[in-house]
């Protein structure tokens, strides 16, 4: 069952991450980063993708994800990208100073952290969940 889910899950962010690839991309000079395997491309518009992989010494965590913007107003949209019709938000995403976010995949779930346009960790997490 809950490998069932994890495909799903995994399938609908992949579309959503195709979806997403008709703007943005790497930064001119920059290497683009791929996702984890089974999400699809790096290319998320309006943002980038600047980290990503698995961390194996963290057990509650399969795979992450950073995204990168521009500006602190395209950061819902890049959000909407990554994640597609599927998800909903637990929270709304505020702060205007917030220029990047990760979102990662464990155990307990989905989640995001937010951060400052310097990569400081905004303190609250953003709970992903599928929409039903």
């Amino acid at each position: 069952m809950e490998n069932k889910m994890w495909k799903e899950t995994a399938t609908l962010v992949c579309v959503a991450l195709l979806a997403g690839c008709a703007g943005g991309g790497a930064r001119q000079g920059r290497e683009e980063i791929p996702l984890p395997e089974g999400l699809g491309s790096s290319s998320i518009a309006p943002g980038r993708v600047v980290e990503a992989g698995s961390r194996a010494d963290d057990v509650d965590i399969d795979w992450y994800a950073t995204v990168e913007v521009d500006d602190a107003s395209d950061q819902e949209d890049a959000l909407a990208a990554v994640l597609g019709a599927g998800f909903v938000l637990d929270a709304s995403l505020e702060g205007d100073d917030v220029r990047s976010f990760t979102l990662r995949r464990g155990e307990t779930g989905m989640s995001l952290v937010l951060r400052t346009e310097d990569r400081v960790p905004v303190v609250e997490y953003v709970v992903v969940t599928t929409a039903r």
